[in-house]
């Protein structure tokens, strides 16, 4: 997982993992550079390049002592048995040495970490832009993006009230606070696998951020109107409008076949219908005709 994401620049899914892992895997990630510079430290020579695997378990064996509060000594157990699954049994003694070095020097390794990349975690390009843009704000800044993102859900509201929603969620011991941003948003204090939330596959909820959830809203859908959601993947946003207008004849448009997938298991969770095409919507697609409105929530990429 943590490979996946780090080496490959694959997008983060967390959704494999128990609680616990999950909460493992995010902590790391956020405090990557920081981690990365601590093990820079203790090896006494960079790993080669096909050896990245033994110092993102180095990263992980640290990471667990310092955020969940584990024993050294269970951290270095789990990071040597790992080594196994790896196929690297070879690597057993350097990862039980280095990381009993960083017990050994915590402080000390700690302390001549002085680069501002590891000490706010974020890469140079950003904190470059931050300082050039917003000087007098790139602290507060910094430490809002290290904040942990709250866990936000969308109600829906052809099956519940938030209100009743929020009723459901506190009889599981969930608590949640009414999002100012959406009407249908509830925060979340503390993040649950979707599985764990009432009514979930019945589509009763949906979790989506919540300057997400003002999309559909801002575009005030009108029953009967003709829609298209021109980059729907994962579909987020097209359940959205069909949640606040049910009749909409919608046209949801994604140029990836393997996101649009996710798109028709998110209709059919929440039981709605619309019309999926695959298309690339940089070149002319006068069959799709004309619309009443259209959203485009661009992606990065």
């Amino acid at each position: 997982m943590l490979s996946q994401t780090i080496l490959h620049g694959h997008a983060y899914n967390g959704q494999a993992l128990d609680p616990l892992g999950r909460f493992l895997v995010q902590t790391t990630l956020r405090h990557y550079f920081w981690l990365d510079s601590i093990v820079q430290t203790i090896l006494d020579k960079p790993l080669q390049k096909k050896h990245q695997d033994l110092k993102l378990l180095l990263i992980l064996g640290i990471s667990a002592t310092e955020f969940l509060n584990q024993p050294i000594y269970t951290s270095v157990n789990a990071a040597v048995e790992t080594t196994k699954r790896l196929k690297k049994p070879w690597a057993k003694g350097l990862v039980n040495a280095s990381l009993r070095t960083f017990q050994r020097t915590r402080q000390a390794v700690i302390n001549e970490i002085h680069a501002e990349v590891a000490l706010t975690n974020h890469p140079l390009w950003i904190l470059d832009r931050i300082q050039a843009d917003w000087p007098d704000q790139k602290a507060a800044i910094i430490a809002a993006n290290n904040d942990p993102a709250p866990m936000i859900l969308r109600v829906n509201a052809g099956k519940q009230t938030r209100a009743a929603y929020q009723i459901l969620l506190a009889a599981k011991d969930l608590m949640a606070t009414p999002c100012d941003l959406s009407p249908n948003g509830l925060i979340l204090d503390q993040a649950v696998a979707v599985g764990d939330l009432p009514g979930f596959d019945e589509g009763w909820v949906s979790v989506q951020d919540s300057g997400a959830q003002l999309a559909a809203q801002l575009l005030q859908p009108k029953p009967f109107e003709r829609v298209l959601d021109a980059c729907s993947a994962p579909g987020s946003k097209s359940c959205h409008l069909l949640e606040l207008a049910p009749t909409l004849d919608l046209v949801s448009v994604d140029i990836d076949a393997d996101r649009l997938t996710r798109v028709s298991e998110n209709f059919t969770r929440l039981g709605a219908t619309g019309d999926l095409r695959c298309l690339d919507l940089a070149k002319p697609q006068p069959e799709l005709g004309t619309f009443d409105r259209i959203l485009l929530d661009t992606p990065c990429s």
